[in-house]
Order: structure tokens, then C-alpha cells, then sequence
């Protein structure tokens, strides 16, 4: 092998090095959704506070009981609710609190007339 050819291979070889590191060196950082990355404490709060209730609607899901033993169609949509709640995103939470609430109501429908009842109760009279 002559020294020409070697160097030629030894060019190729730093001119391959020099592009792979500029390629890395000009790659875009990942985009990593993090809470800390929001605006306002009060949004963390409202998104932490809601994966809660998500681990509680997906932890009910699974044990099959809320205020009492749930049917198959009321854990589907404790499962859906607690992927819902556990995602951030307003619409995601909202959707997730509706359908939790609507499981809620069927296995317990007098809690609603009960609070009712309270809120009534605690009305001024006219």
C-alpha cells in the first residue's frame, strides 16, 4: 500500500469524523413535556391533583369495587376515566372527571339528591 493511498484513506476517515460530529453537535434536543415546564403553580397543583384521582378511578378499575361491586361496563369506564385524568390536558381531565362522576352517581345515585338536599338546606329563605 502506497502513502498516497493511505492518506487518502486516513482524509476519509477525519472528513466522515468531522461530519458525524457536526451532525451531533447541530441535533435538536428531544422535547420532554415535564410539570415543571408550565406556568403556574396552580397548574401543577390541578395536574397532580388530578393524576391522583386517576390512580384512584384506574385503582377501582381493577379491584372491581367503588362503593360497591362495579359491572363490567362501569370498569371500562373507570379505565378510560383514569387514563383521562391521569394524561395531562384540561379536555382530558374534564372528560375523565365526567365519566368518573357518572360511575360515581350510578353506584351511589343518592349522594347527588343528598347534596342537594344540603344545598338547599343552607339557602337563605327569599
Amino acid at each position: 500500500m502506497s502513502c498516497s493511498v493511505a492518506a487518502e484513506k486516513i482524509l476519509k476517515e477525519k472528513k466522515s469524523m468531522e461530519i458525524y460530529e457536526g451532525a451531533r453537535r447541530h441535533r435538536q434536543p428531544r422535547k420532554n413535556f415535564s410539570l415543571w415546564e408550565l406556568e403556574t403553580r396552580g397548574e401543577i397543583i390541578l395536574s397532580a391533583l388530578t393524576a391522583f384521582i386517576g390512580v384512584y378511578a384506574l385503582a377501582c378499575g381493577i379491584q372491581g369495587y367503588m362503593f360497591r361491586s362495579t359491572k363490567i361496563h362501569e370498569r371500562i369506564m373507570l379505565f378510560i376515566a383514569a387514563v383521562a385524568l391521569i394524561k395531562p390536558g384540561w379536555m382530558t381531565d374534564l372528560g375523565g372527571i365526567i365519566l368518573l362522576a357518572i360511575v360515581g352517581l350510578r353506584q351511589r345515585p343518592r349522594i347527588f339528591i343528598d347534596l342537594l338536599h344540603r344545598v338547599w338546606q343552607r339557602a337563605p329563605a327569599p
